[in-house]
């Protein structure tokens, strides 16, 4: 069998790699394929590198020293991760949803690692390819792993699922994210709800929010264990969605032993980073970087929470905050809906701001034809992030809290040395 004699290369490697840049002597390398890259191609100079073999899927390497010739690289990624996820005794928390996949994840991590060897999904490598390189990077003392899964259309988690094997899962919530590829709300629920159905074939654990009717209709039938409506000490990360992951966090602590003291002291020392979430203070402002994605529920969300001061009251138009907001992609035909819905947001909860993106520029020349030009200044709405940054030159930005929120691929993290 092709898997068996590959994991017996594997469990002589250091490590895999997928880009030659990061092979280290020992690596085993994977020769992937994308829309403009062919890894093949690298085959030869990650042996150079030291790589103990390289996984191809071009016939005319199949027969040169150091090759290992497979079908389909990818499938072979996949089918190691799982051969190698079947060695493993110990719990795997699989983890989707809509919004907060990455902040739930990192703040279990900090509770459960209060007891626990445990390790889990590096940034945001959560998709066909990032949930396999995670099991292989899993080390043999593990105690306990959780497996964040992203999906942007129907039968990706049922994929994931079968590849990580979780024994315990969460979905954080369903929101309108990915609806370009879903289809809808409702292709949301089916979609991230596959992991539920993984979860009932092996009589896996779901926890679950009691407060979500859709959640909780799906996951029928299921063992559970309640994510209760629990007091959390106070964050690091600012708005109810952020307290709602804590208060996973805080479940799932519980379901596996950790003493309340440490989940408690886990919570409150926990500090976001790369950009989800993260506070940072420049020599002018204040800013608040939620920049790594962004769909019409996480966006709203923000700027729910963004509009209230610390003690949790509303605040009328505040001077001091200013939201700098980027484009959301993958919604298809709901994107001008959904930027629409966000301008109008932003009118209602009086919030300065500054919008990049065809879309939000689209939306502000309705939403201004519409009211005269009232609550809405189109001269604050720009097509594309050289233009807005040209804009902080002209017109500098102080004193001021500044929330930063948009999809990866608005790279609004370029703003960062301007504010």
């Amino acid at each position: 069998m092709k898997t068996e004699a590959l994991y017996d290369v594997f469990r002589g490697a250091t490590g895999v790699a997928t880009d030659t840049r990061k092979c280290a002597p020992g690596t085993l390398f994977f020769a992937l394929k994308g829309d403009n890259f062919d890894g093949n191609r690298f085959a030869d100079d990650a042996l150079k590198r030291g790589c103990v073999a390289a996984v191809v899927d071009d016939p005319a390497l199949f027969d040169l020293d150091g090759m290992f010739g497979v079908d389909d690289v990818l499938t072979a990624l996949q089918m190691l991760a799982s051969r190698h996820r079947e060695e493993w005794d110990f719990p795997v928390i699989g983890l989707t949803g809509s919004n907060g996949k990455t902040t739930t994840k990192e703040l279990m991590l900090a509770v459960l690692g209060m007891r626990y060897k445990v390790y889990g999904t590096r940034g945001n490598l959560n998709n066909h390819i990032g949930v396999p390189l995670t099991l292989l990077e899993i080390p043999a003392d593990a105690e306990m792993a959780i497996i964040e899964m992203g999906a942007n259309h129907l039968g990706e988690i049922q994929n994931l699922a079968r590849i990580a094997q979780p024994t315990h899962g969460l979905i954080t919530n369903i929101g309108r994210a990915h609806l370009e590829g879903f289809g809808s709300e409702e292709g949301v629920l089916k979609g991230k709800t596959e992991l539920f159905e993984h979860l009932r074939s092996v009589d896996g654990v779901a926890l679950m929010r009691s407060d979500d009717p859709k959640l909780m209709l799906a996951s029928a039938g299921m063992r559970r264990v309640p994510i209760e409506d629990q007091p959390v000490p106070r964050l690091a990360l600012p708005g109810a969605h952020n307290v709602q992951n804590a208060q996973a966090a805080w479940a799932v602590g519980r379901l596996f032993d950790v003493p309340e003291v440490d989940v408690r002291k886990a919570l409150q020392t926990f500090e976001p980073h790369s950009a989800r979430g993260e506070r940072q203070q420049t020599e002018r402002n204040e800013l608040l970087l939620d920049c790594y994605n962004a769909n019409p529920s996480s966006v709203e969300a923000a700027l729910r929470a963004f509009a209230l001061n610390k003690t949790g009251d509303h605040t009328s138009h505040s001077p001091e905050k200013l939201c700098i907001l980027g484009d959301m992609k993958e919604l298809g035909a709901y994107a001008e809906e959904s930027h629409g819905s966000i301008v109008d947001l932003l009118v209602e909860l009086r919030l300065d701001h500054l919008l990049v993106g065809p879309c939000f520029t689209i939306a502000v020349e309705a939403r201004s034809a519409q009211t005269g030009g009232a609550s809405l200044d189109k001269r604050f709405a720009f097509a594309d992030i050289t233009g807005l940054q040209q804009h902080i030159v002209d017109h500098p930005i102080e004193g001021k809290q500044i929330l930063l929120k948009g999809s990866r691929s608005m790279a609004l993290e370029q703003l960062i040395e301007l504010l």
